[in-house]
């Protein structure tokens, strides 16, 4: 199995693309850790992923990764239990229809599909530096090629508000937040990489209202299947020929280039210290 040794935690992992990883990664031999919001979701998650794969370490962890006081709580904890970490994929988000903002005063967007991410990640630096992989896949989305032009006096939706745009936003985040990752800690040996997964027949939109949620409902057959995506992460994390490559935007064809505005190191580096601030983070990956 060729990741028998190795402990990975996937967020987002009751349901959907990340139920669907955590089973490959199971299915490898990985103790697993399965981060999810709904304990009654998160249990039937491990126990149906436990009895397909035949893997018995697999554990459960609660957070909500919109609240940051949740993430460090969680962060804590995992730290306290486990003595390395070798493979963190951050897959947790969500689009919402109105703006709302989250308990620590962020739209939610940025807050869950970002800062979730973004603060997660911090939390378990130490674990990953400890462990012999250190890979992070960050799930990203062609919808970050929404956002022709970043206004970084309306990056909460204060002034415009738009769920696809500011859900594009949170995705174009994540794609500064792995090229930053990958800039300032792949010398350490970090392998950092962000996943557009495709269209994808998940509960994401097929739970909502409207066109979109009618589309997903009655055309997913013809979409991309969690399992195919599942597959494709278990490959990127596991095949030689991927594991010298870092800071890469993959999609279901391979490696692509992201959007011009996504190659922007400067407002890469911007997002990156915003991100600092919002997360009240004085050095990243240090904890006291």
């Amino acid at each position: 199995m060729k990741l028998k040794d190795s402990i990975a935690l996937v967020s987002g992992a009751s349901s959907g693309i990340g139920y669907a990883a955590a089973l490959a990664l199971a299915k490898e031999g990985a103790h697993l850790v399965l981060l999810c919001r709904n304990p009654e979701k998160g249990e039937a998650a491990m126990r149906a992923i436990a009895q397909a794969s035949q893997n018995p370490k697999i554990d459960l962890l609660l957070a909500d990764l919109s609240d940051q006081e949740s993430i460090r709580k969680v962060g804590q904890y995992a730290r306290e239990s486990y003595p390395k970490l070798d493979i963190l994929i951050n897959n947790a988000g969500a689009i919402f229809p109105k703006r709302r903002l989250s308990l620590d005063g962020l739209e939610q967007h940025i807050a869950l599909n970002h800062m979730g991410y973004f603060l997660l990640t911090h939390q378990l630096m130490g674990l990953l530096r400890a462990g012999e992989r250190k890979q992070i896949l960050n799930l990203s989305s062609s919808a970050h090629k929404l956002v022709r032009k970043l206004e970084l006096d309306n990056l909460q939706g204060e002034k415009r508000f738009g769920r696809f745009y500011q859900y594009g936003l949170s995705k174009l985040f994540n794609l500064y937040f792995t090229q930053q990752l990958a800039q300032r800690f792949g010398p350490d040996g970090f392998g950092v990489n962000a996943l557009h997964p495709g269209v994808v027949n998940t509960n994401f939109s097929q739970e909502g209202k409207g066109f979109t949620a009618f589309l997903y409902r009655h055309l997913g057959r013809f979409m991309r299947q969690p399992e195919q995506v599942g597959q494709q992460i278990l490959e990127l994390l596991t095949a030689d020929e991927y594991l010298l490559i870092e800071g890469q935007y993959f999609t279901p064809k391979g490696v692509e280039q992201p959007s011009v505005l996504a190659q922007d190191r400067a407002l890469a580096e911007q997002i990156w210290e915003r991100s600092m601030d919002w997360g009240k983070i004085e050095e990243y990956g240090v904890l006291d």
